[in-house]
Order: C-alpha cells, then sequence, then structure tokens
C-alpha cells in the first residue's frame, strides 16, 4: 500500500536484456562506419585507403558472420515488433480508446516502439553501409580508369588531349 491508502499497481519495471544492449551498441558501430564513409577526405588517395580498409573487414569470417547473425537478429526482433504494434492488446477486448489504456500498457507500447525504432534503424543503416561502399569503391574505379585514360592520351569520349576537334 501507498503512504495515501491506496493500493499500488503493479509497476513494470523494463530493464533492457542483454541482446537490445548488443543490438545498441552495434547501431553505434554503423553510425560511425556510415559517419567514416560519409566524411570529408584531403584527397582520393585517402579516401581509397579507408574504403579499402573498411571493405576489407567483410572479407573477415567473424565479422561477415556476425554482421548477418545481427541482421537476422535485427529482421526478426524488427518482424516481432511490428507484429506487437498491429495488434494491440485493446483491440481484442474492444475497447479503441487511447484513454482506456493502463500506464502499465501504454509503458509496454513505449518499449516496444522503442526496439522496433533500434532494429529498423539498424536495418537501414546495414543496407546504407553496403550501398555507400558500393558507391565509393565504383568512384574509385571510374578516377582510376580517368586516370589511365588521361595518361594514354585520350579522354572517356574518345577526343585527344591537346588537339583541336574538327
Amino acid at each position: 500500500r501507498r503512504k495515501d491508502g491506496h493500493r499500488s499497481h503493479l509497476i513494470i519495471t523494463h530493464s533492457m536484456g542483454p541482446h537490445w544492449m548488443l543490438l545498441t551498441f552495434t547501431l553505434f558501430l554503423e553510425s560511425l562506419v556510415v559517419l567514416l564513409l560519409m566524411m570529408w577526405f584531403p584527397n582520393n588517395d585517402v579516401r581509397e585507403k579507408v574504403v579499402g580498409w573498411v571493405a576489407s573487414w567483410w572479407k573477415n569470417p567473424s565479422i561477415k558472420w556476425g554482421s548477418v547473425g545481427i541482421l537476422l537478429l535485427n529482421a526478426f526482433l524488427f518482424w516481432q515488433n511490428i507484429e506487437a504494434l498491429s495488434t494491440p492488446m485493446m483491440v481484442y477486448m474492444g475497447l479503441y480508446s487511447p484513454e482506456l489504456h493502463d500506464c502499465e500498457h501504454q509503458l509496454q507500447e513505449f518499449y516496444t516502439e522503442r526496439n522496433l525504432f533500434l532494429t529498423g534503424t539498424s536495418i537501414f543503416l546495414f543496407l546504407v553501409i553496403f550501398r555507400l561502399l558500393g558507391i565509393q569503391e565504383q568512384l574509385g574505379l571510374s578516377r582510376a580508369e580517368l586516370k589511365r585514360l588521361k595518361a594514354g592520351g585520350s579522354v572517356p569520349c574518345g577526343v585527344p588531349v591537346g588537339k583541336p576537334v574538327k
């Protein structure tokens, strides 16, 4: 009982489980990798080294399969949270008014929304990392090809460098 004589309601203490801590940490790492791939570099040589360094991580089997495992865990938990939010308890009881939700139910919905945000953002950043790596690698190949063509005395459109166009 509380001091005022009323019975206290069941309070849900919802600490973050170890899997959510792991997913939060990997979300932080993914954010750092995206920032690293998007940051400004003083020249193309530095950019190529950084992109090559980040791309080489995927060649390590423990990083590769760990990342795939984290992605699958994120996908499963994302689906589970979508399912939990799309069929709330109040729908089954026929009560649709948000005022009728008790505090514990609203708290549980908050945790589910938070977890949905964590998993969805992590999946999105995983895809962004792979797209950024692909774009950066294509950019590096394109620059190397342009350098090779300029060194050979021609440019991609086929006009020799330093000669007038007829």
